[in-house]
């Protein structure tokens, strides 16, 4: 029993021989290797777009020693500029000598001790672009405007666009520059909302937009006029019109100590083109009382003016019928 045992054990061990040889023989065929399939390319999507020459991944197929690679400005890998073999890793990074504006067009296959090498990977592709700047986030800006976005590496040109929401087609500005920062004066309304963007330009070729900024022009402070006498019930006060602006906000407040009370005691509304604006009713004669006006637009309302101080003086008896004001 023992023999036959041992007997056994020799011709399991030669089979296993055998078929580690012949296995070995069959893989220096590439496409009969079994432990060489085709590499599914890690980056599988669609032509996708890089600003900067990208590390191209693939998949490690096991039992594999090292990579051939091709990279060709062509999908039938006729104008070659890259060809590396033996690469030990599943990346391979790029160099500088990609050029901009271009689709290329890659393949991998694996190799065994270098005797053996499976079929190339289905073909993948890449474009590189410019990189789009980056726009420094707007808000409300005054009547001339600085522009500012990150510079893009090598780039010396920009174009800046400004336009109203949804008004890209029409806009209020569009113009190239040459620095990444730009104080222009754009002659845009007061009190309107407006976007911005900006791209990189390099000879023919354009980046993509940046992301719209929002920016608000800053709304002025009313003007206010020089009065025209305060020997009045009714005084008015008087402002110069502004382009856009669609009403005037008037607050009344009493006098506390030389200062504005805590609460108004008036709130009204007046036609920003109009001009001035008058109460509807009698203040109280020797009393002071503190204006505050606002330019309303429609992006938004204005700043507060300064307190304008109005005091009525007394009214004496005899003058009393010529300084109350008649409502006609």
């Amino acid at each position: 029993m023992r023999i036959e045992r041992e007997r056994t054990l020799m011709a399991t061990g030669y089979r296993n021989l055998f078929a580690t040889i012949l296995l070995a023989v069959v893989c220096l065929t590439p496409t009969a290797c079994s432990i060489l399939p085709i590499p599914p390319v890690r980056n599988a999507a669609t032509n996708p777009v890089y600003y900067e020459p990208p590390v191209l991944r693939w998949r490690p197929v096991y039992g594999s020693t090292a990579y051939d690679l091709q990279v060709a400005t062509d999908d039938n890998f006729n104008r070659l500029i890259l060809d590396v073999t033996s690469i030990e890793k599943d990346r391979y990074p790029l160099g500088p000598g990609i050029e901009k504006h271009k689709t290329y067009y890659w393949r991998v296959r694996a190799q065994a001790d270098g005797l053996s090498r499976a079929d190339w990977s289905p073909v993948q592709s890449f474009l590189i672009r410019i990189r789009p700047p980056v726009a420094q986030p707007g808000s409300e800006v005054p009547t001339d405007f600085a522009f500012g976005w990150e510079p893009v590496q090598d780039i010396r040109r920009y174009q800046l666009m400004v336009a109203q929401p949804d008004r890209w087609d029409f806009p209020e500005v569009d113009r190239q520059v040459d620095a990444a920062t730009v104080r222009i004066e754009a002659g845009l309304d007061r009190g309107v909302q407006y976007l911005w963007r900006v791209r990189a330009v390099q000879d023919h070729y354009v980046s993509d937009w940046s992301r719209p900024q929002e920016i608000l022009v800053a709304l002025p402070l009313p003007i206010i006029l020089p009065p025209s006498g305060n020997r009045t019930l009714r005084p008015a006060i008087a402002w110069r019109p502004e382009k856009n602006a669609s009403n005037v906000q008037v607050f009344i407040y009493g006098d506390d100590g030389g200062k504005p009370s805590a609460k108004p005691l008036v709130r009204d509304t007046a036609s920003a083109a109009s001009g001035h604006y008058r109460p509807d009713f009698n203040l109280r004669a020797g009393t002071t009382y503190h204006y505050r006006l606002r330019l309303i637009f429609p992006g938004g309302a204005g700043e507060w003016s300064d307190d304008i101080v109005v005091t009525i003086p007394p009214v004496e008896p005899d003058e009393a019928v010529a300084v109350l004001d008649s409502k006609r």
